[in-house]
């Protein structure tokens, strides 16, 4: 499907004066070269009579038909001011950021990420969340990328495995379309990542988190040393793509026992039922919500995860099960019904909207959960 030029762009990127229906889209009114009588778009523009069937959001490709009856409007005037405002803020705190990330404006910056970063500041709002504005990274990643590799090495094996899952990861994401652009860049990343840790190397969950970073941050270089830091560094995800997966079921362990103490009566249902937590929480930490949440929603729990660290994994685990008790309770009988649910999660339950405020004000603190993932960690001792 050809993607009209009327309807390629990033809601979220819009400009103020941009205004955009789905009727537009779909031919009903005219506009942009849009012939509405005949719904086709004029050849000086595009050269070729296509129908409009789908446009971007996040820069995701989207059914139209999907969202007939929306409207994507200009954000009214206070609105459009409040972002600029907002964006203001971060310029500046991007000047100043060692005051804010270990200084004493530490809680101003935890206040603005859980009100979520302006799209235009994010790529780079995470990459000073994640390295700091001081990094020197310990082997370029320039030299990585041009690192030669033996033939049948434990790495090239490794290689061939992510070249399988490329096309896999994202694959209705505008940058990973073809085999250059994004995916040449999720490519370089995971490469060079298990050239510089072969004894780690590579599972799929990893290309998701280098995917999302990729999107965000145009600067391929500046997202491997995000994705360096996000899967080396204990705050983050240090151990979950490790052999035998034993950090994952570290996490699934202790968010049942958190279920134990706060939400009971899920717990022995899900528990009388044989519905372990392994038979659906492992995307939720492996790939970070990115398969699991509205995309809107996972932006909003990343910023707040690079600035909180993993307890927001948790408490993000603990807002789905709350916010989900009372359907999974009485109209999930039997573990068909809870695997269906829980693998496929409503999303009026999961906005930006009504999940967001279920994970800042969490049903769990920082002690419990550091707690339950102690016990955790006695549960699944090294072998």
């Amino acid at each position: 499907v050809v993607v009209a030029a009327a309807a390629v762009m990033d809601v979220d990127e819009c400009g103020s004066d941009a205004e955009v229906d789905v009727d537009e889209l779909m031919g009903v009114k005219k506009a942009g070269g849009f012939d509405a009588e005949n719904n086709k778009v004029e050849k000086k523009e595009l050269e070729v009579e296509v129908e409009v069937e789908k446009f971007v959001r996040h820069g995701f490709l989207v059914d139209a038909e999907e969202l007939r009856g929306s409207v994507i409007n200009k954000l009214p005037k206070k609105a459009r001011e409040k972002e600029v405002s907002r964006e203001k803020k971060w310029r500046k705190m991007k000047d100043n950021w060692s005051n804010y990330q270990r200084g004493k404006r530490r809680k101003k910056l935890l206040s603005r990420c859980r009100k979520g970063i302006p799209n235009s500041m994010r790529g780079t709002a995470w990459f000073l969340l994640t390295c700091g504005d001081n990094y020197v990274p310990s082997t370029p990643f320039q030299t990585l990328v041009e690192k030669k590799v033996e033939e049948g090495s434990e790495e090239s094996k490794y290689m061939d495995v992510i070249d399988r899952d490329l096309h896999r990861t994202f694959p209705t994401h505008q940058i990973f379309q073809s085999s250059m652009g994004g995916q040449q860049d999720m490519k370089d990343i995971l490469y060079a990542y298990v050239k510089k840790y072969p004894e780690i190397g590579y599972c799929q969950g990893m290309g998701m988190v280098a995917g999302s970073l990729v999107m965000r941050m145009p600067d391929k270089t500046k997202a491997f040393y995000s994705f360096e830091t996000i899967v080396n560094e204990k705050r983050f995800l240090k151990g979950m793509f490790e052999s035998g997966l034993r950090e994952v079921q570290m996490c699934i362990s202790a968010v049942e026992i958190l279920m134990q103490k706060k939400l009971p009566r899920l717990y022995e249902h899900l528990e009388q039922q044989g519905m372990s937590g392994a038979l659906f929480m492992v995307d939720w930490f492996l790939c970070v919500y990115s398969k699991t949440l509205p995309w809107d929603t996972v932006l909003r729990v990343w910023d707040m995860f690079f600035c909180e660290g993993r307890s927001v994994l948790f408490r993000t685990a603990m807002a789905i099960l709350t916010l989900n008790k009372a359907i999974l309770l009485e109209k999930c009988p039997t573990i068909q019904e809870l695997m269906t649910h829980l693998r496929n999660l409503p999303t009026e339950l999961c906005t930006v909207e009504v999940l967001i405020p279920k994970i800042i004000n969490s049903v769990v603190s920082e002690r419990e959960i550091a707690e339950a993932e102690e016990k955790g960690r006695q549960l699944h001792p090294p072998k």
